[in-house]
């Protein structure tokens, strides 16, 4: 989605001078968080919890500098704005080759073992590029609630609001998100019992659910 159809979404949705910013919003920008290094195999990295992280090198990070704090807050913005932007899912799958996975057959329902997951999400402003996608596999015998990319869904809903509620700066949370989610783990289980976070405004927002 470009520019000129953000903008044609927002008509028909109904904008106004006050979404602006969101308006101009350009679904393909694009700024890595640092230099992408080609290599292969890439390395996922293991914290002391047992989780997995992304190689830095090859999975920096990247965000949308177009979605700003303002944007964020807008009513009207959704991560469908964002979502295929830049890539489509066909082109997301290499990255298990590059990470040296096999393509998870069934991964769907409970059966899921791996996400393609944005780095720095959509709804803290993440790019839709490779650089801020990586394949994150749990194969851990744990509760499909307790694998590791549902767990990181609820931390990124967590950030989500304390972003727009101005209790974390927007490049903070971006910046720590990339480097390592797990930081803010225990902090978003305990803001958001059974997996549903508060919201700055509205109804409380799920973990499950992409708004």
């Amino acid at each position: 989605m470009n520019t000129l159809k953000v903008a044609t979404f927002l008509l028909v949705a109904g904008l106004s001078i006050a979404h602006a910013e969101t308006a101009a919003l350009d679904p393909s920008a694009h700024r890595a968080l640092a230099p992408v290094q080609e290599q292969s195999p890439c390395q996922t990295h293991q914290t002391r919890t047992g989780f997995t992280l992304p190689d830095p090198a090859c999975s920096p990070g990247a965000i949308n500098p177009t979605v700003s704090l303002e944007v964020l807050r807008d009513s009207l913005f959704t991560t469908r704005l964002l979502r295929d932007a830049v890539t489509s899912h066909r082109e997301k799958e290499v990255l298990y080759a590059r990470y040296g996975l096999e393509h998870p057959e069934h991964n769907r329902g409970k059966e899921q073992i791996c996400e393609l997951d944005h780095i720095v999400p959509l709804e803290l402003g993440g790019a839709d590029s490779l650089d801020n996608i990586f394949p994150m596999c749990d194969t851990r015998p744990v509760p499909f609630a307790e694998r590791s990319f549902h767990l990181k869904d609820i931390v990124e809903h967590y950030l989500s609001w304390a972003v727009r509620s101005g209790q974390i700066p927007l490049e903070t949370a971006q910046q720590d998100i990339a480097q390592d989610w797990t930081r803010h783990l225990n902090a978003a289980l305990a803001a958001c019992p059974q997996g549903r976070c508060p919201s700055w405004r509205g109804p409380a927002l799920s973990a499950l659910t992409e708004f």
